[in-house]
């Protein structure tokens, strides 16, 4: 499985395309700071996000998952997972 994404600024700002082989994680920069992040899913909104970063990556994935606190999931799944790291409520 590959990961394909694009990160769209609100500011208008360019996009940017990636392609990932195993996992993505989508941060602000070397330093931590909160950021807010819409994520969608073809297209359809998911939900929003004020964390410090997050991972997107198959479930296989667990010990990533598992660290930033998000869940274990059933390996007959063909699931993605969007795990955020120390989210603000």
């Amino acid at each position: 499985m590959t990961l394909k994404g694009e990160l769209c600024r609100r500011s208008g700002g360019p996009s940017v395309g990636l392609r990932a082989l195993n996992d993505v994680v989508v941060n602000k920069g070397a330093l931590a700071r909160i950021s807010d992040f819409e994520v969608t899913v073809d297209g359809r909104y998911l939900a929003d996000y004020a964390p410090t970063a997050f991972i997107v990556a198959p479930h296989g994935f667990k010990p990533l998952h598992l660290s930033a606190g998000g869940p274990i999931v059933c390996p007959d799944l063909a699931a993605v997972i969007v795990s955020p790291i120390c989210p603000m409520p």
